[in-house]
């Protein structure tokens, strides 16, 4: 019976062709499998490396954000600043047209009653220059009156 357990050479040599292949195959697959790993190894560093350059162009941005923020409210404030003012200016501007309508309605008043006096002082300025003529006439009167009274008297004075 030693022969039936025998195996023969030619199974052993494709046996062993077989279990090289075999090596061959699962070697081939472990490389590529290896290069993969490799290649997303270094995938994963280039996204990674892209990761960090966003996030801090993310914190760029988000300064940046706050920033301009900052800025807006300034701004704003100024803005609220400057309507309040101009508020106030408007207010002024109202009194003083308020009081310079006054003061014209106070100027008009004023100037009819300029105009008012002046319209009377012509008419006394005509009057006494009416009573200065008939005082005029009057003195003239008066001294044509006396001088004919006194006339004779100054014949009777020159006669004696």
């Amino acid at each position: 019976m030693p022969e039936k357990y025998r195996i023969s050479p030619l199974w052993t040599l494709l046996v062993a062709a077989i279990a090289i292949a075999g090596t061959i195959l699962v070697s081939y697959k472990m490389l590529q499998t290896q290069r993969r790993v490799e290649a997303a190894q270094t995938e994963l560093q280039r996204t990674n490396a892209r990761a960090s350059e966003l996030e801090e162009h993310a914190a760029r941005l988000s300064f940046e954000r706050e920033e301009a923020v900052r800025q807006r409210i300034d701004i704003q404030d100024k803005l609220d600043e400057a309507n309040r003012e101009i508020s106030e200016l408007q207010s002024k501007l109202d009194q003083s047209t308020s009081a310079i309508e006054g003061l014209r309605s106070q100027a008009l008043t004023a100037q009819l009653e300029i105009d008012d006096k002046q319209s009377r002082l012509g008419v006394l300025q005509s009057e006494i220059e009416t009573l200065k003529q008939t005082l005029d006439k009057a003195n003239a009167s008066i001294k044509n009156a006396s001088a004919e009274r006194d006339e004779p008297q100054t014949k009777f004075d020159q006669a004696h």
